[in-house]
């Protein structure tokens, strides 16, 4: 099962960050780049194995987070 993720560089690595930052990404099995609009985040779908790996390869340079989507209750 696969889940959606948010990975955005810190602020704090923004001025270091390698324009080709995402690339390693793209060959993590199991990890797909659903959305990249944005040069300092992409959006992936990715099971529980593909974005553990992809936070051992990014290593501290991004946060990582699970996109929460909202629901209206009526």
């Amino acid at each position: 099962m696969s889940n959606r993720y948010i990975i955005a560089i810190k602020r704090e690595r923004r001025d270091t960050a390698s324009s080709y930052w995402k690339e390693p990404l793209r060959s993590i099995a199991g990890l797909v780049i659903v959305g990249e609009d944005d040069p300092l985040r992409v959006q992936v779908e990715a099971t529980d194995d593909a974005i553990a790996e992809a936070k051992r390869v990014l290593g501290d340079c991004c946060h990582v987070e699970p996109v929460i989507i909202h629901r209206r209750l009526d």
